[in-house]
């Protein structure tokens, strides 16, 4: 078992052989200077946020700063919304690392002292009325979804931060652009708390639009504790997966119409080629054209 000083002295190797300064890891943190000092001489707990960021910026792994903390430690989840049980490999990597993500957090919450992180957010699906489509339910749930934490229309610059800030943690896995899974959801059957991983290889406003399509899969109600959603495909045919689509694009872009938003597209297709449209449609909105079909 690691104790809050054997993990202190993990950090600052790891910051040091990075070439960090403190203060500069206390940035990152949103920290004063000293917090840093005193995480590294284990006299202050690190959160699992706080841990995952420093681990994102000293070029290391959550795992590896943890060593075998979390080991032995088993993280039993369902996959839901699929046919079939059989697994390609990428998307059986996906699923290992979000277990062990799960794992190591799990960890974290019982032996390191921290500042707690409460989960904020809730599924709000159930409220929403029943005798409308998939493609409406999403879109509505996207609007009480931005009500709920104020929101209204405003753009969100960082859609990972907003995530985290609601308590779900989002974490990310290199695993290629081609024929690789976009992403992945799941609710920890011991704690209730909900997590998010993406494929940091896939184009930035891909990655911004999957993460917002597996936080609809959470407030849409479709996991229940000890489930996880594995998204190989964002197109997938599962009236689910039409929602998450659905409460993705009413997230990146609140307040529009399906009309208006079949006549911004129609105006942007004036662009030479498919280059041209999904470039000048990524500048206009700031998302991926999955929007366009959404």
């Amino acid at each position: 078992m690691i104790t809050p000083e054997e993990l202190g002295q993990r950090l600052r190797k790891v910051r040091e052989d990075a070439g960090i300064k403190q203060e500069e890891a206390a940035t990152v943190l949103g920290l004063d200077a000293t917090a840093i000092a005193k995480i590294e001489h284990g006299k202050r707990g690190v959160g699992a946020l706080e841990l995952m960021h420093l681990a994102r910026l000293y070029n290391v792994s959550v795992s590896e700063l943890l060593a075998d903390a979390s080991q032995g430690e088993v993280v039993h989840l369902r996959i839901a919304m699929r046919v079939g049980t059989a697994l390609d490999t990428k998307t059986a990597v996906m699923q290992q690392r979000l277990q062990q993500i799960i794992a190591a957090d799990r960890w974290l919450r019982r032996h390191v002292p921290g500042p707690s992180s409460p989960s904020l957010w809730a599924s709000t699906g159930h409220n929403l009325p029943s005798n409308i489509t998939p493609y409406e339910r999403g879109y509505a749930c996207a609007l009480v979804f931005r009500n709920r934490y104020g929101l209204a229309a405003s753009p969100i610059a960082d859609v990972a931060v907003l995530t985290d800030e609601i308590g779900v943690l989002v974490s990310r896995l290199p695993l290629g652009d081609h024929q690789a899974p976009d992403g992945c959801s799941a609710i920890d059957p011991v704690s209730g708390l909900a997590y998010v991983l993406i494929n940091s290889d896939k184009p930035r406003t891909r990655r911004r639009f999957t993460i917002a399509h597996e936080l609809g899969h959470l407030v849409l109600g479709h996991l229940h504790e000890g489930e996880m959603v594995l998204d190989e495909s964002l197109n997938a045919s599962h009236p689910h997966e039409t929602e998450a689509n659905a409460f993705a694009a009413g997230h990146h872009e609140p307040g529009l119409t399906r009309s208006r938003r079949r006549s911004n597209h129609r105006s942007l297709k004036g662009c030479q080629g498919r280059s041209g449209y999904t470039q000048t449609y990524e500048g206009a909105f700031g998302t991926c054209t999955c929007n366009v079909r959404w």
